[in-house]
């Protein structure tokens, strides 16, 4: 009994039960239609045509109305006779003649079969107003059971309903095994998988949304793929650059002045080691890929801030460490003061910058602009730079994505800085937009709430006071 667990045999077994249902409904009317004939019913009947007709003797006119209604409306052939037997007045030619039937035993009804023909009855007429006289009565037969061809049309139309049940079943059972397989597929590895029912129903939506949960998972897991890859990439070359740098420090023989350049490169090499190790660090514990804004939230160390000087100490940070890279700082005067995470606010503007000097080159200005619009605090940052194209600007915030896949150092990463920075700005309430277009530059635009309060950021408990430091460390 293995197989009543599965969906297409458990579908139309349902569809037959309910074929055997309307069967059984079937066989019940008919033998109360047709098996529960009384003669009695007709008998009744009789008498009460031939009272109305006996009170009509005497008016030809009003007898022979009601004559041809017995005939037409009730079926009845009728001839009313006077005492002496002669005709008063018949609906049938010839008239009837009373010709009394042997009696015949009486028989439980069969259903589906109805009972012979009623035989031709006498009754007498009202002697109030017919002494003497009396009626012969052919009643109409009783209803017909169901011919040869009514059953075989009724077994057709059963034997179509349960071929169309068939049809259904399977119709409802298909998609949804293409959806199981398609799902063991995708579970056991094969990225690829996808179900892709054609169907504008609910199963189609169901399909669609498998197909699309598929293609998020599979451009996570590919993502992360392509971050072990850039990890293992961007540790390798600063270690490796370090070990040679290094060896030559080593070696008292060498050239001093090239020691030195060896000692500058061993510099930037461990802040960009720590850069990348901070990238990480942030993302694993921010969970950019699953944790909605709402509980990143949670985790923020909430304080009152000026933007006007947060904007201004970001600024100062990157021309410290770009001297050589011109800085265009637009800041408007009497900014209201905010209510967020200092700290991470400053590593999400000092990551928009540093992308606009990654992907710019100088003497091409980077614009720092912050400004009230509405009741919005508006930061933009906008570069001259290769720009983004057109098939790569959706997915440009992404975790892991990055539009230059050279991996050269000038623009080395993993893609995450600008993933941290919509997602610090999505917990405080805000929004990120980015405009770019091939070698036209890119515009940043964040936005923030004037709100004091924003309903995502609350005061911190203890528990999260931690987290929110231990995320703040290392990020100004």
């Amino acid at each position: 009994m293995r197989w009543l667990t599965r969906l297409l045999p458990r579908i139309y077994l349902v569809s037959v039960l309910q074929l055997l249902a309307i069967a059984g409904l079937t066989i019940i009317v008919g033998w109360l239609t047709f098996g529960s004939f009384r003669p009695s019913d007709y008998e009744q009947r009789v008498q009460y045509v031939v009272d109305t007709l006996s009170a009509y003797v005497g008016s030809e006119e009003k007898l022979t109305r009601e004559l041809e209604r017995a005939k037409t409306q009730m079926r009845m052939q009728v001839t009313l006779y006077a005492a002496d037997a002669s005709v008063l007045a018949s609906n049938v030619q010839p008239p009837l003649v009373y010709t009394p039937a042997p009696p015949r035993p009486r028989r439980p009804p069969v259903p589906f079969v109805a009972p012979p023909a009623r035989p031709i009855m006498s009754l007498p007429l009202n002697s109030a107003v017919v002494p003497g006289g009396y009626a012969v009565v052919q009643p109409p037969p009783p209803p017909e059971p169901p011919s040869g061809p009514g059953i075989w049309a009724l077994g057709s139309a059963l034997f179509a309903i349960a071929v169309a049940s068939l049809l259904l079943a399977r119709s409802l059972a298909r998609p949804i095994s293409q959806l199981q397989a398609a799902a063991k597929r995708f579970g056991s590895g094969e990225l690829d998988a996808r179900a892709r029912l054609a169907r504008h129903d609910e199963l189609g939506e169901l399909s669609q949304a498998f197909d699309e949960m598929a293609d998020r998972v599979t451009q996570l897991i590919r993502s992360r793929q392509e971050l072990l890859a850039d990890v293992s990439h961007e540790l390798r070359t600063p270690l490796a650059r370090i070990r040679v740098a290094l060896d030559l420090a080593a070696d008292g023989t060498g050239d001093i002045e090239l020691q030195r350049e060896a000692l500058s490169e061993i510099s930037e090499d461990c802040a960009e080691l720590e850069r990348l190790i901070a990238d990480v660090l942030q993302a694993a514990r921010l969970d950019l890929t699953g944790r909605p804004a709402q509980v990143v939230a949670q985790r923020l160390h909430v304080e009152s801030y000026d933007p006007g000087s947060l904007v201004h100490r970001v600024a100062e940070r990157f021309r410290t460490e770009h001297p050589t890279r011109q800085l265009e700082l637009r800041c408007s005067d009497g900014l209201p003061a905010l209510k967020g995470d200092v700290m991470l606010l400053r590593r999400a503007l000092h990551n928009l910058l540093d992308n606009a000097q990654k992907y710019s080159t100088a003497p091409a200005p980077i614009v720092l602009s912050a400004e009230r619009s509405g009741g919005e605090l508006t930061v933009r940052v906008e570069d001259q730079g290769i720009g983004i194209a057109a098939e790569d600007l959706p997915q440009v915030g992404s975790p892991f994505f990055r539009t230059d896949r050279s991996r050269n150092r000038r623009t080395g990463g993993i893609g995450l800085g600008l993933s941290l920075s919509r997602k610090i700005v999505e917990a405080h309430g805000g929004s990120l937009v980015v405009e770019s277009a091939p070698d036209r530059g890119t515009s940043v635009t964040l936005r923030l709430p004037l709100a004091s309060a924003t309903p995502q950021v609350a005061a911190r408990s203890n528990a999260a006071a931690t987290v929110g430091d231990e995320l703040s460390r290392g990020q100004g």
